[in-house]
């Protein structure tokens, strides 16, 4: 899109460019002295060229040129539509737990992992939340954050697409607490009117974690961040699939610890949601972005690029073209 910066300066350029046409179309041919034989080779040499059209010709490139020129005072720029944002909407990061467990399935019917469909479910997520900044935490027995807050839509979802279970160590246990730390030390300076963590997670804290939830919350509630927490996984059983295939019981000592996770969003403001099966946490996260809207008033910006040097290489060329045509092609008199 093509927007100018100086609207009036097209606009008084155009009006005198239509005078100048008006006063070039009503303008009286000048005398022209005629002598023998010139009214011959006059006659013989228009019906074979154009030079009999060539003051309209001429007339129509020069006024092309005055105005391309018009253009260019008005200063033409590029609006990238595409980068409008919104100020003070909500910032959210999404801690996403990768530990071992996460490449459990809980239904033998669909082949996706846990982290597969967390995966899937926090793209749509991110598609849903145009105008807010979002971050990337990953924990399992360390915690990870792997993308700032940004507006960048596709580098959040480039990131997600990219996270594996062996980002970091995941074997060892499950680090909630680091991994909420980690997550409200993103938002710890934002100046969002609205501060959120999405954390989602299919176990519980384990030894060794080198913050103390308890503490993880508190940060949280001192930064004013709300934490939505989602538990994931079966409560029944839960399947894995060895190389060949084949399909196994893990049984069901991976649940989440739902009581440790409705502590956590209670304290903090937030909601506490059980995805059991594949399909819940579609739902959630749909809940959520309906949940976390902005109703403030908002100010939309918008990227402009300077686009003079496509008007100026017209100008030229139309200029040429001129010059050509009468000096060199036709060679009319000055």
């Amino acid at each position: 899109m093509v927007t100018f910066a100086y609207p009036w300066v097209l606009w008084l350029g155009l009006g005198l460019g239509l005078l100048w046409f008006v006063t070039q179309w009503l303008r009286k041919d000048l005398v022209v002295y005629s002598y023998p034989l010139t009214d011959f080779f006059a006659a013989f040499h228009s019906t074979h060229s154009l030079v009999r059209h060539s003051h309209t010709i001429l007339r129509f490139l020069r006024g092309c040129t005055l105005l391309i020129f018009v253009l260019l005072a008005a200063r033409p720029q590029y609006v990238d539509d595409r980068s409008q944002v919104i100020v003070d909407g909500v910032d959210i990061v999404l801690a996403l737990d990768v530990s071992g467990s996460m490449g459990l399935m809980d239904d033998p019917r669909d082949v996706r992992t846990r982290i597969e469909i967390s995966k899937q479910e926090a793209i749509k997520f991110i598609d849903r939340r145009e105008s807010d900044s979002m971050g990337i935490v990953v924990f399992g027995a360390d915690a990870l954050s792997l993308c700032p807050l940004t507006l960048d839509k596709k580098l959040l979802k480039e990131t997600v697409r990219e996270i594996l279970l062996g980002r970091v160590v995941n074997d060892a246990g499950t680090f909630m607490g680091a991994g909420l730390a980690t997550s409200v030390n993103r938002l710890r300076a934002s100046k969002a009117k609205s501060k959120v963590i999405v954390l989602l997670t299919d176990g519980c804290p384990t030894p060794g974690d080198f913050v103390d939830i308890d503490q993880a919350i508190e940060m949280a509630k001192i930064f004013n961040v709300k934490v939505y927490t989602i538990g994931v996984g079966s409560v029944t059983e839960a399947f894995w699939r060895d190389n060949m295939g084949h399909l196994h019981s893990a049984g069901n000592f991976h649940a989440a610890d739902m009581k440790l996770l409705k502590k956590i969003a209670d304290t903090t403001g937030g909601m506490c949601f059980e995805a059991r099966k594949p399909d819940d946490l579609e739902k959630i996260y749909k809940t959520i972005d309906a949940l976390e809207k902005t109703k403030q008033e908002t100010i939309l910006f918008s990227r402009r690029y300077e686009a003079f040097l496509p008007f100026m290489i017209a100008a030229i060329l139309t200029f040429l073209l001129e010059f050509i045509l009468k000096f060199w092609w036709w060679r009319l008199p000055v």
